[in-house]
């Protein structure tokens, strides 16, 4: 049975040919190829995503021949997830000073519980209203609402699957410490006398993040069981700049042509683009060319690549 015999391998990626020529362009310790034709990627980050082509000439029965593989490849990474949450205290006034005093100390001893977690405290804000007992006693309640918030979203890179795990054993691990500190009220002596948790009234929900330039709501995956609902790279024509789960369209006037981006390109000066979502620099023209068409839709589009053609 005859074989393949000297075969040649030319990979082509979204940032073009990928040879051992361009690797110190692409970034070489993370891709590598082998003898026999592989292309393997380590530490994958958002644009890396896109077309793969590998195009392989080789002899077959005498015969010089040319096969191409198509690939599409998209980076993904399990969503992060933050909690959302609410507690009630009684307190002796809602005079503005009191809860200012209790809101600083509280948001202190918070941040001193999950700071070696990597964890952060966020949308902290506090509700303070009259309210009656079963006695009919005048009380004053004080809510509390906060986001226990994961600082790896800040980080550009996706972690590997250890460093996922261990993220949500920190989260799970700062919701139990802030749980028992409101249970066992661990408070000084300068506030325990007028402010005062309400037991079970601690609550939490929560809530998916996706790492900026990534989304939840790709089409493309909708269908794919290996990582059902998870946060995968925006394509060209959107993007994601906040840790949400939604890649939205580029508006009009702008445009990105690559995956996992924060935020698109502006059309030139003095260009825009007709519809969101633009791809490429070619979808944006001449505003004027624009105003013109709008006004004389039967107009020939040839006439006016001279704009001093209008004047005749």
């Amino acid at each position: 049975m005859q074989k393949i015999t000297d075969p040649q391998y030319q990979w082509t990626g979204p940032r073009g040919s990928i040879t051992k020529e361009r690797l110190p362009v692409l970034k070489s310790h993370r891709f590598l190829l082998t003898n026999v034709g592989n292309l393997d990627i380590y530490n994958i980050e958002a644009s890396d995503s896109g077309h793969y082509t590998c195009k392989v000439k080789y002899i077959y029965h005498g015969k010089q021949l040319t096969s191409e593989i198509h690939f599409m490849v998209y980076v993904y990474h399990m969503p992060w997830k933050s909690i959302h949450l609410s507690s009630e205290f009684t307190v002796g006034t809602c005079e503005t000073s009191t809860v200012a005093s209790f809101e600083k100390y509280l948001f202190q001893k918070l941040e001193s519980l999950i700071s070696n977690l990597d964890r952060e405290l966020k949308q902290w804000t506090t509700q303070c209203h009259t309210a009656t007992d079963t006695l009919e006693k005048i009380t004053h309640k004080l809510t509390l609402h906060f986001v226990v918030y994961p600082l790896v979203l800040t980080i550009a890179d996706i972690c590997r699957s250890s460093q996922c795990e261990n993220s949500t054993n920190k989260m799970k691990e700062a919701y139990t410490k802030i749980r028992q500190f409101f249970e066992v009220q661990k408070t000084d002596s300068s506030h325990r006398d007028d402010l005062s948790y309400v037991p079970g009234t601690l609550t939490g929900v929560k809530v998916d993040h996706c790492k900026p330039g990534f989304g939840k709501n790709i089409n493309d995956l909708n269908n794919n069981t290996t990582c059902p609902g998870c946060c995968v790279t925006c394509p060209p024509g959107q993007f994601s700049a906040k840790s949400n789960t939604i890649c939205t369209l580029c508006p009009a006037g702008s445009y990105n042509g690559k995956y996992g981006q924060v935020e698109c390109e502006n059309c030139p000066k003095a260009q825009s683009s007709d519809r969101r979502g633009a791809e490429t620099e070619t979808e944006c023209h001449s505003k004027f060319i624009d105003l013109f068409t709008f006004l004389n839709p039967c107009f020939s589009l040839k006439r006016i690549t001279d704009p001093f053609s209008l004047l005749l």
